[in-house]
């Protein structure tokens, strides 16, 4: 069943779309959802959604894999990925408990980005030894929360994570802010 918020935004922002308001309302149309696996390739994946924030490229120098990231203001980061020839294989929306279960300690900088791209921020505790890389998220609960990556500032090695209720959306004593998950190929506000 979908969030009841979801299907009002959902409505609201297609009707906008559909009379061209959407961008003075803040709604979007997620471009992912434009993108076709087994049909779409690197340069329709970059007239859709722009210039990646980061790509990583096999030996021949092609794109394999691009991160579009729409933080710190919202809470998305999509995943494409592409086969040898360039075209997509598969779409994924990553800032989630899936995905970030997949960080364990001992990886470095470049095996996180890979799974969940570029952080929205850095905090570096001098005291703890201690660099922390933040992802904002919208959690299974809908609360806006961030799951921060932490690193050993000698190794550069991950040496844990945690999850708090995101600063940058807080309503006051702790408490973290709500919002509406994104679901694949779906509408919703930034």
């Amino acid at each position: 069943m979908k969030h009841p918020v979801t299907q009002v935004k959902r409505s609201v922002c297609i009707g906008l779309a559909m009379t061209g308001l959407v961008v003075m309302t803040g709604c979007a149309v997620v471009p992912a959802a434009n993108i076709k696996p087994g049909f779409s390739n690197v340069s329709q994946v970059e007239k859709s959604m722009g210039k990646p924030d980061m790509t990583w490229r096999n030996s021949q120098g092609k794109v394999i894999q691009a991160a579009y990231s729409d933080q710190p203001a919202s809470f998305t980061t999509f995943m494409v990925y592409f086969n040898e020839q360039g075209v997509v294989t598969g779409v994924d929306q990553v800032m989630n408990n899936r995905n970030f279960a997949k960080i364990k300690n001992g990886m470095d900088g470049q095996q996180v980005h890979k799974i969940l791209g570029p952080e929205r921020s850095v905090d570096h505790f001098s005291a703890l030894h201690q660099i922390d890389w933040n992802y904002g998220y919208c959690s299974d609960n809908d609360g806006r929360e961030v799951f921060s990556v932490s690193f050993d500032d000698k190794t550069l090695k991950v040496n844990g994570s945690v999850v708090t209720p995101d600063p940058l959306f807080s309503l006051g004593d702790n408490e973290e802010a709500r919002c509406v998950p994104y679901i694949m190929g779906e509408t919703y506000a930034r």
